[in-house]
């Protein structure tokens, strides 16, 4: 006949997919190993479970970038019987230390309170009766044998720490949410980034009414920046002006000579001037900036 080790205990796990079992030593009461589903096979009821504290320990040696060479412990479960010692597996020993029994009895029954209150208002009155309602309860239905004294120490402790896990669930959510309410934000403004570069280039492509009111717009420009038409100098100020800048420019009357004949065809009567004034034409009308010109050529 083969020997067993009692029948299986199973508790929630984390994500509440697959139990957990629990197996409490025979030589240390005190200590208790968990263990995860490995593989089931294909005989009916028949199912492999391996360490929970050596995994843990065997992946945080992965995530360093090192290998422990070391196999996790196995045990076979038959139909919720325990087959192979838990202490002792026959495939590898343990490389952990199991774990307090108080810690697990901890560990699970703050996974059950936030899965049960974890939606809960904090702010309401009723808060702290419901923490002490099941602090009471994890005590009297843990499948872990505790003494008296282990007992009123998880209760007390779970009447402590319940309120501050549940502020802190709470802001893990918040901080999550903010997370994704950020990351959609920028989603939305990186297609809207898109449909603006898009806009862009459908706007580069002239139609005849934008060219029409482009040309419209850079009449309307042009004629207001435009220069100013102004009268041309009369030709008896001229002279006068040449006779005057004699002793104001000396050096520019040795570089630019002006010959008699000039004064010769500028000089005219007074009539004839007039005459001219009044059949005045406004073609003859030359820009600001040329004025300056004129006065300039003229002053030499």
């Amino acid at each position: 006949m083969s020997q067993d080790f009692g029948k299986a205990t199973y508790v929630a796990g984390r994500h509440r997919k697959n139990p957990v079992l629990i197996y409490t030593s025979r030589t240390d009461r005190s200590k208790v190993y968990e263990f995860m589903i490995a593989a089931k096979f294909k005989v009916a009821g028949l199912v492999s479970w391996k360490c929970v504290s050596c995994s843990r320990i065997k992946n945080g040696y992965r995530n360093l970038g090192a290998e422990l060479k070391r196999k996790v412990p196995l045990i076979l479960v038959d139909n919720d019987v325990i087959k192979e010692d838990p202490e002792k597996p026959l495939n590898a020993e343990h490389f952990c230390n199991g774990k307090e029994a108080v810690e697990a009895v901890l560990t699970r029954a703050k996974m059950e309170f936030v899965h049960r209150h974890g939606n809960d208002d904090i702010s309401d009155r009723q808060i702290r009766e419901t923490i002490q309602d099941f602090a009471r309860e994890a005590v009297t239905t843990t499948p872990i044998p505790l003494n008296n004294k282990e007992k009123k120490h998880v209760q007390r402790t779970l009447d402590a720490n319940c309120l501050p896990l549940l502020h802190g669930v709470k802001k893990r959510r918040r901080c999550k949410q903010m997370k994704g309410v950020i990351g959609s934000f920028k989603q939305e403004q990186h297609e809207t980034g898109l449909v603006a570069v898009k806009k862009e280039v459908v706007e580069e492509i002239e139609t005849p009414v934008k060219r029409a009111r482009r040309q419209s717009r850079s009449q309307v420009i042009s004629q207001h920046q435009s220069p100013v038409m102004v009268r041309p100098l009369p030709y008896y100020y001229r002279v006068a002006s040449s006779s005057s800048s004699q002793n104001q420019l000396p050096q520019q009357q040795n570089h630019h000579e002006i010959p008699e004949e000039y004064y010769e065809e500028v000089v005219q009567d007074t009539e004839h001037h007039n005459a001219r004034l009044q059949d005045f034409d406004h073609e003859e009308l030359i820009p600001a900036d040329q004025q300056n010109v004129a006065y300039d050529i003229e002053l030499r």
